[in-house]
């Protein structure tokens, strides 16, 4: 069988009151067990609290991390 691989993005600029919902939101669909779901965080330049902070809250949101 072929292995199928979803690959999210979720850009962010300054989104640390919402990073840990959308990562939830996004782990939170409904795919086969078999898929591979990748979810990349991608900083446009927030304040280095800002980074830190958010990168925690998507990982919290997250059952299985890979950093």
């Amino acid at each position: 069988m072929t292995e199928i691989a979803v690959g999210v993005v979720i850009p962010m600029l300054n989104e640390i009151d919402h990073i840990g919902a959308c990562a939830s939101g996004v782990q939170a669909q409904t795919c086969p067990a078999e898929w591979i779901v990748e979810i990349l965080v991608v900083d446009g330049g927030s304040l280095n609290e800002q980074i830190v902070q958010g990168l925690r809250a998507a990982a919290r949101a997250m059952t299985s991390v890979q950093v």
